[in-house]
């Protein structure tokens, strides 16, 4: 539901425009509008919260950029409660490194 976005427990984060508009629309017409809360912010804003069990990213390398990779992960580590999991999923080209295709802006 949204490409790009952070989904942590019962909240959906993104800073674009598109995936918050097409999340906020999927949640809103199902029966889920009561227990999912859109967010439109930039997952380093992210400070006051008691911290998520599971973080699931899609597509963030591109956004992040290499160079700010680590920084990427120490937040997702920062959201994370203890004991949480994290999931990325990203495209690899064959030697592992991550496939970042031109982006018309970056987050950081």
């Amino acid at each position: 539901m949204g490409g790009g976005a952070i989904w942590g427990e019962r909240v959906g984060v993104t800073l674009s425009e598109r995936p918050y508009s097409s999340a906020r629309d999927a949640v809103a017409s199902s029966e889920l509008a009561d227990l999912i809360e859109i967010q439109k912010q930039h997952y380093m804003d992210i400070q006051d919260f008691s911290g998520f069990d599971k973080i699931v990213s899609a597509g963030r390398y591109e956004h992040v950029g290499l160079r700010n990779l680590a920084t990427y992960f120490q937040a997702v580590a920062r959201l994370l409660r203890p004991g949480g999991v994290s999931q990325s999923r990203h495209r690899l080209d064959r030697r592992g490194w991550p496939v970042l295709r031109p982006c018309r802006r970056r987050l950081h």
